[in-house]
């Protein structure tokens, strides 16, 4: 019984490899490939099946630079779109009442095709720049760089977006800020917005000296880091710490973590009820609280004339208030 089970077994791996074998040689035969083109090209050669099916081995021969510019007068413009892939995107003053954006960068890849280049639209009040999309065969390497010129004075509504780019902006006013990312960091500082609505997957979110009327931060597989924040404020981690400094306490606090640390710090003169807990995690505060409140997992209380409410709680993570 042992040998027809062996018998069996050499039979199927022998079929398998004929397939193998098979499928290899139909491949290379519908490519045209021939050895003679792996020695005299050496390490450089791609082939390709029916011209709709690429492989491609060795490093990438074909270069395009890119260099793109777009420059818009801005009268009677109240919201900007913008969305990019691979590489920062960095804002700059401009002193026209222009928007002005370049691209610039280069693109490798294992076979020829159209370099992208900036799109412009615009319908009514709204205006969108955007990078075209390309589809692109084969393996290629994307690195690009996008600056925006906006005028000092446009305070208006700005919606940015990415892919596997970071976001910096700094020293801006807004009525409406919006900054989306997937794999990529959103860095703020100096900004000044009513509404300010930040989300990242697999990228994390920074700021320093914020102050916004609200705020909306989401991160999915990444931190929330907030230095010298003001206003009411409601973040969300799933797999990532918040951390975020007030300068002042003016407005409630709605904060969730799936699984990571929270770290906030209030002024000592703030004034807040608690309602903390954690499935998996302690809770630590170093606010002397009154008509407390706590159980194993739980914290509850107020401090000066709870004003302003706290509300904290994290599956899987510690939660520590701390005084600045």
């Amino acid at each position: 019984m042992k040998n027809t089970f062996m018998k069996r077994f050499c039979i199927m791996l022998a079929a398998i490899m004929l397939i193998c074998y098979g499928s290899a040689a139909i491949i290379l035969k519908l490519s045209n490939f021939s050895f003679s083109q792996l020695i005299n090209n050496g390490n450089d050669f791609s082939f390709n099946i029916n011209k709709g099916f690429n492989f491609s081995t060795g490093f990438n021969k074909y270069n395009y630079d890119l260099n793109d510019e777009i420059n818009e007068n801005l009268d009677g413009v109240d919201n900007i779109q913008l969305s990019f892939v691979s590489g920062d995107i960095v804002f700059h003053e401009n002193n026209e009442n222009k928007i002005k954006v370049t691209l610039s960068g280069s693109l490798r890849s294992s076979s020829e095709l159209t370099a992208p280049k900036l799109q412009y639209s615009k319908n009514g009040s709204t205006i969108k720049v955007s990078i075209q999309k390309s589809s692109f065969f084969g393996s290629y390497s994307l690195n690009s760089k996008v600056d925006i010129y906006l005028p000092k004075d446009y305070s208006k509504n700005l919606s940015v977006s990415s892919v596997s780019a970071d976001i910096l902006l700094s020293d801006k006013k807004f009525i409406n800020l919006e900054a989306v990312t997937t794999s990529g960091d959103i860095k703020l500082s100096n900004i000044t917005v009513d509404s300010l609505n930040i989300k990242t997957v697999s990228g994390d979110m920074s700021g320093s000296n914020i102050t916004s009327n609200k705020l909306v931060a989401d991160a999915v597989s990444g931190k929330i880091d907030f230095d010298n924040f003001e206003g009411v404020t409601k973040a969300s981690t799933i797999s990532g710490d918040i951390t975020i400094k007030y300068a002042n306490l003016i407005g409630n606090i709605d904060a969730h973590s799936t699984s990571g640390d929270m770290r906030l710090g209030l002024p000592d003169s703030s004034s807040f009820t608690l309602d903390s807990s954690s499935t998996s995690g302690d809770i630590n505060s170093r606010f002397s609280l009154n008509n407390t409140s706590s159980g194993k997992r739980s914290l509850s209380g107020s401090y000066g004339n709870g004003t302003n409410k706290l509300s904290l709680h994290t599956t899987s993570g510690d939660i520590t208030l701390n005084k600045n």
